[in-house]
């Protein structure tokens, strides 16, 4: 089922795979299912959500994971 809602945020100062890693576990840690992420295209986010076998897409300028 498809919420909507925020499961997670975090703000950082710089754009890397660290801060990448810790807004997915975030995530991770409040959903009981694995959730489907969309995110830009940014390689740090698909390397991660590679790693963990994670279903993510990527988008530009258009609707993205909060």
């Amino acid at each position: 089922m498809d919420s909507g809602e925020i499961v997670a945020i975090r703000a950082t100062v710089r754009k890397r795979s660290q801060d990448a890693l810790l807004i997915i576990e975030d995530v991770l840690a409040s959903c009981p299912n694995r959730p489907h992420f969309i995110v830009d295209r940014s390689p740090w986010y698909s390397e991660i959500l590679a790693r963990f076998s994670l279903n993510y897409e990527q988008k530009s300028r258009s609707s993205r994971n909060t």
